[in-house]
């Protein structure tokens, strides 16, 4: 086989590590289609905690308005304690699920070489461990 320039290398890796970040940011697109209106969004487990934590701020902040004016005390204070609970709800789940989403893909984008590295890890154990049973007479477990 013959050698390549490093620089070559460097370029081809960069290229694909550019491509793999692509295809990063085709499976975190979040689509919602609401009749002909269609909304693609990037959307990572980050992004959902930052919305998740700007609805809770405004829900709150809402409603200590409303708890301000006599009229809708009340009120304010029902919509600002159901609000804060169904949205951190939904969005605690879907913030989850992205979670999951993106360790999934992250393992299979990226985990082959982190998989080579451990079996080389387990191998030179299993090595080591045959050798300590050899020199032991197999006397020596654990």
């Amino acid at each position: 086989m013959m050698r390549r320039d490093p620089s070559e290398v460097v370029a081809d890796l960069r290229e694909v590590e550019r491509q793999l970040n692509e295809a990063w940011k085709d499976i975190s697109t979040w689509q919602v289609h609401i009749g002909p209106v269609k909304v693609n969004k990037v959307m990572t487990s980050r992004s959902w905690f930052l919305v998740l934590v700007s609805v809770c701020v405004f829900a709150f902040a809402a409603g200590v308005a409303l708890t301000l004016i006599k009229e809708t005390k009340e009120l304010g204070i029902a919509l600002v304690v159901g609000s804060i609970f169904a949205a951190a709800s939904f969005l605690g789940q879907v913030w989850t699920v992205q979670v999951q989403k993106e360790h999934q893909v992250s393992g299979d984008l990226w985990g082959a070489e982190q998989r080579r590295h451990l079996q080389r890890l387990i191998e030179a154990r299993e090595k080591l461990v045959d050798e300590r049973d050899a020199a032991s007479g197999g006397a020596v477990r654990g």
